[in-house]
């Protein structure tokens, strides 16, 4: 129950405070690195629970899970103010409405797309792919953050894309 309330409630008030600190870019750009990580390494971890026997399977799981959760947080949690930020007071409803466009139609796609690899390849092909899109999204967030620190001269660019 205590893991509960600190992913719901603790874990992303910080996460938010840190994106306005240092930037919200490059807090989810840690989390695309982060998350791709986890999903690359839960294949392996029967292997990786033999070399460490005080720990068993099922507790190595939720740890990992655990800092899922957190890369997951810094990605999610930044996502919709980047979009508000990038929209600005004239045009946050057509940047709202490609936000939930883009995230409806990857909820649409994913499923298909990753079930497809698992039937091709196996199960674990489930996190290769996870990681394999996150990666995908890592190289848009950085260059489109490039491109709006070239493009969007004002103050509130370094908020949006830190120093990348």
């Amino acid at each position: 129950m205590g893991s509960l309330v600190w992913h719901s409630s603790c874990l992303p008030f910080l996460q938010g405070l840190l994106g306005s600190k240092v930037g919200k870019a490059p807090i989810m750009l840690v989390g695309l690195v982060l998350l791709p990580l986890i999903f690359i390494s839960i294949p392996s971890l029967p292997l990786l629970s033999s070399y460490l026997p005080g720990l068993n399977q099922v507790v190595l799981l939720q740890i990992v899970l655990f800092i899922g959760g957190v890369a997951w947080a810094l990605i999610n949690v930044q996502a919709y103010p980047l979009v508000a930020d990038l929209g600005g007071k004239s045009r946050i409803g057509f940047f709202t409405g490609l936000y939930y466009l883009f995230s409806m139609a990857s909820s649409i796609v994913a499923p298909g797309f990753l079930g497809l690899l698992m039937d091709l390849f196996s199960h674990p092909s489930l996190f290769y792919g996870a990681a394999g899109s996150f990666l995908i999204a890592f190289y848009f967030l950085r260059k489109g953050s490039k491109i709006i620190r070239t493009k969007l001269p004002s103050p509130d660019v370094g908020k949006i894309s830190g120093n990348i």
